[in-house]
């Protein structure tokens, strides 16, 4: 929806659905759909889409990029990654750090998250996952709290978590930012996805 996998310049970044039968009753439904860097809704009482006028930029001006994903019937993460060190209009893959939200239904905002659980949150191509690590490969390397970008360039990528270390004394601790303990390689991301998690002197595939 809105995502053309062909065309690299696409600004489509999520689409989420949300059923709103919680106590078993009624088949209505929310589709979100994050496009654009803004946030629109589809309601299925009025089948149209509307501009939602929740704050979808970080406060600071910062050149992010935005992924929204849904965790079972009744919660839905943003996901804010930019690089906050822009090095001569360079873009340095290795100091992307990330910032997470869960939206308040209640309150009507997004509200920064440091702790998810035992969720790991996949971010891919053809539509972002959110599971439990419980169900993945006991000893697979993809541990609770984390997320994991499939889209990363040359198939390479580490796992992102909440205060990594960088022996830098400038940079900010409170953030999501790659931790360097496996190293993860993307061998396919269609019609699954498949990835090598690669120690120091072996390597492990599922």
């Amino acid at each position: 929806m809105g995502w053309d996998p062909e065309d690299w310049a696409t600004y489509y970044r999520g689409v989420a659905f949300l059923p709103l039968n919680k106590e078993g009753r009624g088949e209505e439904f929310v589709v979100l759909l994050n496009y654009t860097k803004n946030l629109y809704v589809l309601r299925s009482t009025e089948m149209r889409w509307m501009q939602l006028k929740t704050p979808m930029m970080p406060s600071e001006p910062l050149r992010s990029s935005n992924y929204l994903i849904a965790s079972g019937n009744d919660e839905l993460f943003l996901v804010e990654k930019f690089n906050p060190f822009p090095e001569c209009g360079r873009i340095n893959f290795k100091r992307f750090i990330c910032r997470v939200s869960r939206l308040d239904e209640e309150a009507g905002k997004w509200v920064e998250v440091n702790n998810l659980g035992d969720r790991v949150l996949f971010i891919r191509h053809f539509g972002n996952v959110c599971c439990s690590a419980k169900e993945l490969p006991v000893d697979c390397g993809v541990s609770v709290n984390s997320i994991l970008f499939t889209t990363e360039p040359c198939n390479v990528t580490y796992s992102f978590k909440y205060g990594v270390k960088t022996g830098r004394a400038e940079d900010d601790l409170n953030c999501w930012r790659k931790s360097r303990e496996i190293r993860v390689r993307i061998l396919n991301t269609f019609p699954v996805v498949a990835l090598r998690l690669e120690y120091q002197a072996e390597s492990l595939s599922f």
